[in-house]
């Protein structure tokens, strides 16, 4: 009788009888564990596209306690707790098959939980088979976004009558975008859950709209603290009070150590009443992902000679990954010397062996327009040392578009072709209506390029000393008019 209570409250639009037939086919775990990159910034439940190397995996797995994740609120108002106290172990693995391409497999193993029959045993939660397709790298967008494409397929393993799995197959696909300022890093993803058709009362029965927000950012060189916030909209409204469109924030912290181990933990509180936003979930968990060496990245660093008169240094103990970075993007070929602040000073490569207690700095620079620092202690682990470039853009450009009348033409697109790519200003220039741009850039010699549609390219090359200006008039000939030339 209360199972039929139950069924009557979840119903979308089923008539009595079909609240009468066989219970299930709702998914009220509501978490789908993100397999844990060894990105401190990455998100739990939120999909990041980035840069990968073929070859690269991760695996990992959180332990979690959801109190409610699925609550029916009966015609007399009283509240019906059909999914509580879950306890469950989500797993999640993948690897890298191509630079852009990633495979994952994920699943939550259910330890225990209670619903309208009593308490559950030990049971595996629908598999997820997934993947990611990064269609636009930072490469590709001079490091401004980084898109994807996330395709799943979920396989009704779960426990459907315990309302902790699908009755059928069910799938969907996802768009997700990125982009990272300073340390700080933004995620969204929107798309559209595929579920089975059912005849039951039931809430998956309906496709539904993803959307999701995340955030990240570093505390130290290891530690990522990072917010999440995430919901869904079924696409057929739902009649039944307290289980419509369920949203849910997440808070979440990351340590990572530089051999790609990890530790993971945080809490999530649901935000509106729906299938799968519990009253709160708290988890705890890690996970293990490869780790490029620094030859991905090559890094030549030179310091200066040992001070005889300083103490030699202890029996290195721990391994010191030296890499670079511009805009969260690694950088090749970059200059670093590094300092040991507490020891005598050492040359080497990418991976460096030191002593335990031992605070380093390294000064970085490629070209003449990219230069930063980073700091790194060893404590009783091994360590990255991470040095954040910035472009030293000293110099000015000017730029000027206008046809053979004199008049400016806005819609021209300007770029520069630096012969030091780190010395070029970000993307296209963009004109105003009187057809003119200005533009921080770097010394040293660039070629300006102007385009517009039914004219000849502009192209001009201007060089730059430090603090110096330089203005570039861009006439456009009609294309007509060369033509006429030519005859």
């Amino acid at each position: 009788m209360i199972r039929t209570i139950a069924l009557i409250a979840l119903s979308l639009i089923a008539s009595q009888a079909h609240a009468q037939e066989t219970a299930g086919g709702i998914d009220a775990h509501g978490f789908q564990l993100v397999a844990p990159t060894p990105d401190a910034r990455d998100l739990l439940s939120v999909q990041r596209p980035r840069q990968m190397s073929s070859g690269d995996w991760f695996a990992g797995g959180l332990f979690e306690y959801a109190k409610a994740p699925l609550v029916a609120i009966l015609p007399d108002g009283e509240k019906l707790q059909v999914v509580d106290n879950l306890v469950g172990l989500n797993l999640a693995g993948g690897g890298v098959v191509h630079e852009r391409v990633r495979l994952d497999l994920s699943a939550p193993l259910y330890l225990s939980s209670v619903g309208l029959d009593g308490s559950g045993s030990t049971a595996l939660g629908d598999v997820r088979l997934g993947g990611m397709v990064v269609a636009l790298t930072e490469d590709d967008t001079d490091g401004l976004l980084t898109v994807g494409i996330v395709p799943w397929l979920d396989l009704p393993t779960g426990p459907d009558e315990r309302f902790l799995g699908q009755a059928g197959i069910a799938g969907g696909m996802l768009a997700a975008a990125s982009t990272q300022v300073d340390t700080l890093t933004f995620t969204g993803n929107l798309g559209m859950q595929f579920n089975s058709a059912l005849a039951q009362a039931n809430l998956t029965g309906s496709d539904t709209l993803l959307a999701a927000l995340g955030a990240g950012t570093l505390v130290g060189d290891e530690l990522g603290v990072n917010v999440e916030l995430r919901g869904a909209l079924p696409l057929v409204a739902n009649e039944a009070s307290g289980t419509g469109a369920p949203w849910e924030g997440l808070l979440s912290g990351r340590y990572t150590t530089a051999g790609g181990g990890q530790v993971l933990g945080g809490l999530a509180a649901g935000l509106s009443a729906g299938v799968g936003a519990p009253a709160f979930r708290i988890f705890v968990g890690g996970g293990f992902g490869s780790v490029k060496e620094a030859s991905d990245a090559p890094i030549e660093a030179v310091v200066s000679t040992p001070d005889p008169a300083q103490p030699v240094a202890p029996e290195a103990a721990y391994r010191l990954t030296v890499v670079a970075e511009l805009d969260g993007v690694r950088v090749e070929d970059v200059r670093v010397e590094i300092d040991g602040l507490e020891q005598h000073q050492v040359t080497t490569t990418g991976v460096i062996e030191v002593a335990d207690s031992t605070l380093w700095k390294a000064i970085g620079q490629r070209g003449v327009c990219l230069e930063g620092e980073g700091f790194a202690r060893v404590d009783g682990a091994d360590a990255n040392l991470v040095v954040i470039l910035q472009k030293m853009l000293g110099a000015k450009l000017s730029v000027i578009v206008m046809n053979v009348d004199g008049a400016p033409v806005p819609h021209a697109t300007v770029r520069v072709e630096s012969k030091d790519v780190g010395c070029s200003p970000r993307g296209e220039l963009t004109l105003d209506s009187a057809g003119m741009a200005n533009a921080e850039i770097g010394v040293g010699s660039h070629k300006v390029i102007i385009e517009a549609e039914g004219h000849l390219t502009h192209e001009e090359v201007v060089n730059l000393q430090m603090a110096g200006s330089a203005e570039v008039v861009g006439l456009l000939m009609p294309v007509e008019e060369e033509l006429g030339a030519e005859d």
